[in-house]
């Protein structure tokens, strides 16, 4: 159907940006490793984007080498300001 779609011009596929393909790959681990199920994975790929976003790794895939402890810390503080107490354990 997808490739119906794409054929006709009706729907336009992106390559996937630097974020989502470390993301794609950093979520197999859990799966493989830990036999995570989909609504957790989904919790951890959700929140992994939010990093990579608030990191600019899209726009500079190399930011997360440089990624100083500081910016995870404000990460995190900005991340559990929007999650109760029970989200931020899984």
């Amino acid at each position: 159907m997808a490739a119906y779609l794409h054929d006709s011009n009706l729907l336009l596929l992106e390559d996937p940006s630097p974020g989502i393909l470390l993301v794609d790959s950093y979520s197999e681990f859990p799966r493989k490793l830990r036999g995570l199920v989909a609504g957790t994975l989904r919790h951890h790929r959700h929140t992994a984007l939010l990093m990579l976003e608030f990191a600019g790794v899209d726009q500079r895939p190399l930011a997360l080498k440089k990624l100083p402890s500081q910016h995870v810390e404000e990460f995190v503080l900005q991340t559990a300001a929007h999650h109760g107490r029970s989200s931020l354990r899984t």
